[in-house]
């Protein structure tokens, strides 16, 4: 029982552990991201404007990104 608790334990320590690892590159990111939405937002006020933004948006992705 103790082992299973250690894994769980050494587990869930091992998934929050990355973060430290970026010093908060993924946060910046993520906020960059959101800021940008937020100011493009009357760039896709319908279905086809916003067909449009992300496509346009697509060929500029990181080439280090995963696929979609």
């Amino acid at each position: 029982m103790l082992l299973r608790f250690l894994a769980v334990v050494a587990l869930v320590w091992l998934a929050l552990l990355p973060p430290l690892f970026t010093d908060g590159a993924c946060t910046r990111e993520f906020d960059a991201e959101s800021a940008r939405i937020q100011t493009d937002q009357r760039q896709y006020r319908t279905p086809e404007m916003a067909r449009t933004y992300w496509n346009g948006r697509e060929g500029r992705r990181d080439p280090r990104a995963a696929p979609v």
